[in-house]
């Protein structure tokens, strides 16, 4: 880039195995921001090698890199601004400066032992801005993160201290691995700051409103103990960011603790929609199972989880934006289930005096009143009634869930002089009686009988 990069030279040697760096400048318009101070050296063979890279100007940063089985890194950077890359390589995000980084580390064909220290400034915009400070250091035995804190002037975001057993060695595949059996130690814990949480939800189109988080974690990898609480007084999502709305939630408040035995839910509250939603569970883990859960979260706990799901008394209407096509604003809604491992649902559901969208030629359902019992994989319609141009419908049975099969219907619907169609100049009634059911073999059938009653064509 012309308006960037300018008075760049270098020496090829006749190996093509190295490259000697004469000059090179970071500049836009006349200002120069970074300049090499003196000529580096780039290798590639036997390994990637990079002698005294030092830039200074507005900022200062320098480089000096040995990869391979034997290895060093140190790396600087003092007084560096995203703005002066920002037409070169734009960043997504606010503006940012690092006021100071050092990071330092070797290794001898085996775990690298280094050090992490900086601060940065990030734009909190209207003149205000966080500072995040982190301090670190790691070897054979993990990852000890001594320090890390955000703060905008005297007031504290978040503030995090542990150890994790997680060990980098250069030249080795994997780069990066996990000892089960470490020490793992997790302090931290947020606090309420308007401004920070607002450019976030600018950043992310989550909108996070006094959000409290603290996390006290122990034991190993494998077998991690302890609990994390949040809390927050509205978390909602940008509805020009996201493809399908979401609903709203206010006075979130989650409590999580583990031990040998696995994951509990003590405590979820919310109020999804102005509604209150209660929930408490478990998700046992067993020898061996805290790896698969990190792997496959969603899989592990549909297997093992067990969760209390509770909606007292919902109205209907604070959902329907969610179900445009279906319901209109009206009804109440009553939910109680108890899931269980594999897919096992007990409980049940209740709707009350609710009301359809126009469905078709069938026009609007009335009075919709459900009462619904879930027994492990499969649903009883104990009582679906509803009125459509005023006469009633009915409709029970069961439907069943298997784990490894479409589902299965044994299902009835009847109703007495109904509109099946109703259009300027046609107006036709009649009765039905209609069974939907899936034999032990063969595809789900309809039956039954459709009983034409006077009409009227004109």
């Amino acid at each position: 880039h012309t308006r960037y990069w300018r008075d760049w030279s270098s020496d090829v040697c006749s190996s093509d195995l190295e490259v000697r760096l004469s000059g090179l400048t970071l500049a836009r318009g006349d200002t120069t921001h970074l300049k090499l101070t003196a000529p580096a050296t780039v290798r590639w063979s036997p390994a990637l090698q990079i002698d005294a890279l030092q830039l200074a100007g507005g900022g200062d940063a320098s480089a000096a890199v040995t990869w391979g089985e034997t290895g060093r890194v140190e790396l600087a950077l003092h007084q560096v601004l995203s703005a002066w890359f920002e037409e070169l390589a734009p960043l997504p995000g606010p503006a940012w400066q690092v006021n100071s980084l050092a990071i330092a580390g070797a290794w001898d064909r085996g775990p690298m032992t280094f050090s992490v220290t900086g601060d940065a400034a990030i734009d909190l915009g209207s003149g205000r801005t966080a500072v995040v400070a982190m301090a670190a250091k790691g070897d054979k035995d993990g990852l000890r993160v001594e320090a890390l804190r955000a703060t905008e002037g005297t007031t504290t975001i978040l503030t995090a201290t542990g150890r994790v057993p997680m060990v980098l060695s250069p030249g080795a595949v994997p780069l990066m691995r996990i000892e089960p059996d470490g020490a793992l130690i997790i302090e931290a814990a947020t606090e309420s700051n308007t401004a920070f949480w607002e450019k976030l939800a600018e950043l992310t189109g989550v909108e996070l409103k006094e959000p409290q988080a603290t996390a006290h974690v122990t034991g190993t990898w494998a077998r991690p103990l302890g609990e994390i609480r949040v809390k927050a007084a509205r978390v909602a999502m940008d509805q020009q960011r996201f493809k399908r709305p979401l609903p709203a939630m206010e006075s979130l408040d989650l409590a999580l603790t583990g031990d040998r035995s696995g994951v509990k839910l003590d405590t979820f509250s919310v109020s999804v929609e102005g509604q209150a939603v209660r929930a408490h569970g478990q998700l046992p883990v067993v020898e061996g199972g805290w790896d698969e859960l990190r792997k496959e979260p969603l899989a592990f706990a549909r297997r093992g989880v067990e969760l209390h799901l509770e909606v007292p008394d919902a109205d209907v209407a604070a959902f329907v934006r969610f179900l445009p096509a279906y319901l209109l604003p009206k009804g109440r809604l009553q939910v109680d289930l108890n899931y269980k491992g594999g897919g096992a649902i007990e409980g049940f559901l209740r709707l009350r005096d609710a009301a359809s969208r126009p469905l078709g030629p069938l026009g609007v359902l009335q009075e919709i009143n459900a009462d619904m019992r879930m027994a492990g994989r499969s649903v009883e319609l104990r009582s679906v009634t509803a009125k459509a141009g005023g006469q009633p419908v009915t409709l029970s049975g069961t439907i069943e869930f298997p784990a490894d099969a479409v589902p299965r219907y044994d299902v009835a619907l009847r109703g007495e002089n109904l509109p099946f169609i109703r259009q300027t100049g046609l107006l036709v009634r009649g009765d039905l009686d209609l069974k939907l059911r899936t034999p032990a073999t063969g595809p789900t059938a309809i039956s039954g009988t459709v009983r034409l009653r006077d009409s009227l064509f004109l």
